[in-house]
């Protein structure tokens, strides 16, 4: 069994909006672009997706599962997604203000760190709990995954995330 596939699916789709993201920002910064409700929805699809959805398995079931296995990049991930929360939490408040001009930083910062963050994971962290968990270690942490999945658990839900993904993309003159 691999349960990383799955983290490494979900990290392919939260990838492709980072590009969207970083995207709208750059337009932004030449003037080219000025519509907050895209930002609103890029806000709404990160909590949805990205966090409750995807760091949600990491922070609550992965990570302690590696530290109680001893794998040592538990400490490190954990401090980054933090720092990943403060960036949303910036980016979120310049929304809020309808304040186009302060959402480039905090999201184009926000961007660069989950890039880099999901290419660690992918390529160092993800392999290394492969290696060392065992399959019943395995089964368990699949099994709180499923329980977290909670609204995405079957096709129509998963087709409606690349969807917004895809109308996000669209979105963008």
């Amino acid at each position: 069994m691999n349960i990383t596939d799955q983290l490494k699916g979900e990290h392919e789709i939260i990838l492709r909006f980072l590009g969207i993201l970083k995207e709208a920002c750059n337009r932004v910064q030449r003037g080219a672009f000025d519509d907050i409700t895209f930002f609103e929805r890029c806000i709404t699809f990160l909590r949805e997706y990205a966090d409750s959805y995807h760091y949600d398995k990491e922070e609550r079931v992965l990570f302690p599962a590696m530290e109680q296995a001893g794998i040592a990049y538990q400490q490190h991930r954990h401090i980054e997604h933090k720092y990943v929360y403060q960036l949303m939490a910036d980016l979120d408040r310049a929304v809020t203000a309808n304040n186009l001009s302060a959402i480039p930083a905090p999201a184009l910062e926000y961007t660069n760190l989950l890039e880099e963050h999901i290419i660690t994971e992918n390529k160092a962290l993800y392999p290394e709990v492969e290696r060392v968990l065992d399959d019943h270690q395995k089964e368990e942490i699949q099994k709180e995954f499923d329980r977290i999945e909670g609204v995405i658990t079957n096709e129509k839900d998963h087709n409606y995330i690349i969807a917004e993904v895809d109308q996000l993309e669209n979105y963008l003159p």
